[in-house]
């Protein structure tokens, strides 16, 4: 009896080791495609260089534009300048004549009545 349990047990333990390899070999495939996966800093660090190469076509795109139009357009003729002249100044001249007294005016008399 002990035999056949014995038998039973190291058979299990062989299928355990074999097991273990395959696991083993598994976590070794694992490994190899983890290295290859981008990181979070591969990532960001794509993500800026794309916007950078984006506003950089953005910027010779609209420059090509606008020097390409600048082509196109004629020359225009200087402004001439603007002259603005102000209205001749107001001068009010008050007379020179003798200061005039001012009459106070009295009360009337309480027996008078109008």
């Amino acid at each position: 009896m002990t035999d056949a349990r014995l038998d039973r047990l190291e058979r299990d333990v062989t299928t355990l080791h074999q097991d273990m390899r395959d696991i083993r070999s598994a976590l070794g495939q694992i490994q190899v495609t983890l290295t290859s996966l981008p990181t979070k800093r591969d990532l960001t660090t794509n993500t800026w260089s794309g916007l950078a190469v984006g506003l950089a076509i953005m910027g010779l795109v609209v420059g090509g534009i606008i020097g390409g139009l600048s082509w196109i357009k004629p020359d225009a003729a200087p402004p001439t300048p603007v002259t603005i002249t102000a209205p001749p100044p107001i001068i009010v001249q008050v007379p020179a004549s003798p200061p005039q007294a001012i009459p106070v005016p009295t009360p009337a008399p309480a027996d008078k009545k109008p």
